[in-house]
């Protein structure tokens, strides 16, 4: 697991599932993450207010299929170094993002049987973002992107 802002730093929880974290800057927003293997990642804004927070119950849900596709232009070449990632529901709220190949594959884990959105992006804003509904498993999702 992952916490981000301030000092950014990576954490492992016991054997029941407990952590705990010391020295947190207080009215600071955090990104707390967590992606273990086989279960979907999570990606939870936090801002500690008193000197201590708990966070309650966090329940993984267990994500182990994949999405995999490709991504193409409008001209049907495929599109390298495109970020790729999706959204759901409370079962899925993210999917770990990931870049194109050459060839424009990508693949996605940590995905449940939930409906979800793949969403592309280009970081240089050179294409449009586009999202695409899908399942978890779906394979050779097809996404045709256009430049801006």
């Amino acid at each position: 697991m992952d916490l981000y802002g301030g000092k950014d730093r990576s954490f492992v929880s016991d054997e029941q599932g407990y952590f705990e974290l010391r020295a947190l800057l207080k009215d600071f927003e955090y990104d707390f993450r967590a992606a273990p293997e086989g279960h979907v990642y999570i990606n939870q804004e936090i801002k500690l207010r008193t000197d201590e927070l708990d966070l309650g119950e966090i329940v993984l849900e267990r994500g182990n299929l994949t999405i995999t596709g490709f991504v193409v232009d409008d001209m049907g070449r495929p599109v390298s170094d495109l970020k790729v990632g999706g959204f759901g529901n409370k079962r899925q709220p993210h999917i770990r993002s990931v870049k194109t190949d050459e060839e424009g594959k990508f693949t996605l884990i940590g995905v449940t049987d939930a409906t979800v959105y793949v969403e592309t992006w280009s970081e240089d804003g050179e294409y449009r973002n586009v999202q695409k509904k899908c399942k978890g498993g779906d394979k050779d999702v097809k996404i045709v992107v256009m430049k801006e």
